[in-house]
């Protein structure tokens, strides 16, 4: 693989999966359609070669990839071609950094026309393929979202419900829920804490309402009522 005239590399990206081009132009992809303004209207995108590639371990931790990007602005008009370096941290979104403004004059133009050269042979990503790794990464996010959520979220409710005046019976049944999240999960780790923290705060709110012992948000007790005078 001949390396780009701006981006000199002693790396062969195609050794590691990490610096292959569909996933780092995937990355980008998704960075830039949470950074844009309007990011469906992205166009233009030419990506170059990984270069700078910093080696740990024998495996890349950290490189930069120059490419160029179009888009809408606040009124709905394309900007024109702006310069960016995506530089890359292994196991983290790019961050994106602006070298040169779309319709740079003076002193930046003459960049410009510098980068512009540099990059000739960068190539250009078609809009069916930025429009693939769009949707790759919507899938992964929602493949990710889907293992995590249900218990993320019976974790919130349980937390709700045991800091409100629900009743043993609540807790309980929202003890069971997270219980069942994590085990449908497969988090076994998860799944044994939640169920030894559980099934003792389910316990306590049961004794504390046969004695009718009252407690705050923070579980700190309040006080308490003889059995019998409660309803």
């Amino acid at each position: 693989m001949r390396a780009h005239r701006c981006c000199p590399t002693s790396v062969d990206p195609s050794r590691f999966p990490e610096l292959d081009r569909s996933a780092t132009n995937t990355l980008i992809v998704a960075q830039l359609q949470r950074e844009l303004l309007d990011p469906d209207s992205l166009t233009d995108l030419r990506t170059c070669a990984p270069f700078n590639v910093k080696m740990k371990d024998g495996r890349p931790t950290k490189w930069l990839i120059y490419f160029t990007v179009n888009a809408k602005n606040a009124y709905g008009g394309y900007t024109g071609r702006s310069y960016y370096a995506a530089i890359f941290r292994a196991g983290k979104p790019p961050m994106l950094s602006e070298l040169v403004k779309a319709g740079a004059e003076g002193l930046d133009r003459i960049i410009v026309r510098s980068v512009e050269k540099d990059m000739a042979d960068c190539r250009r990503i078609p809009t069916e393929e930025i429009s693939a790794a769009d949707t790759a990464m919507r899938v992964a996010i929602a493949l990710l979202a889907a293992c995590t959520d249900k218990g993320q979220e019976a974790e919130r409710r349980y937390d709700m419900v045991k800091r409100s005046s629900a009743s043993a019976s609540d807790l309980c049944a929202a003890g069971k829920a997270l219980v069942g999240a994590y085990l449908e999960a497969g988090d076994q780790d998860k799944y044994r804490h939640a169920l030894a923290i559980t099934d003792s705060e389910c316990t306590a709110r049961s004794l504390d309402e046969r004695y009718g012992i009252f407690r705050d948000s923070n579980g700190a007790q309040m006080g308490m009522v003889e059995a019998d005078n409660m309803e």
